[in-house]
């Protein structure tokens, strides 16, 4: 009972914030790539996706799903967000790269629920889209 208690504990001290394994995108062209939209999650993580991909050499263009075929290089995305007195923070996020329809690659962030941490949204984007596209250059990087 002693050791599974203290098995209980370590899990639990092991971090509040864990990044799922990515799987970046290889020989890419920096170019073209849609963004598929999806209304439920905020704009303002959209909007981020944008500004990170344009600082890597990406023309990035809003689409529908049903495009998804249609663009040589896309990207879908999925966020979750929990709210308590002290405000919402993000806790889960993940970007899906696909190539000629077919997935090329993923990032996400995952945040063990903890009542007292906070994450800046942006900011894991930024991380995301830095491990989903490694060849092209960090924003704020010149080429």
């Amino acid at each position: 009972m002693r050791k599974l208690m203290c098995g209980a504990l370590a899990v639990a001290a092991a971090g509040c914030a864990t990044a799922p394994v990515p799987t970046p995108v290889t020989e890419i062209e920096f170019g073209d790539i849609c963004i598929i939209d999806n209304p439920r999650v905020r704009d303002g993580f959209r909007n981020a996706i944008e500004k990170n991909l344009l600082a890597k050499g990406f023309t990035p263009r809003v689409t529908r799903e049903a495009e998804l075929p249609t663009c040589p290089v896309a990207l879908t995305y999925t966020a979750r967000w929990v709210c308590n007195i002290a405000g919402c923070t993000i806790v889960e996020a993940e970007l899906v790269a696909y190539r000629e329809g077919k997935r090329a690659g993923n990032a996400g962030f995952d945040a063990m629920i903890n009542p007292f941490g906070y994450y800046n949204a942006a900011y894991e984007v930024r991380v995301m889209v830095q491990k989903l596209f490694p060849e092209a250059p960090a924003p704020g990087v010149a080429p």
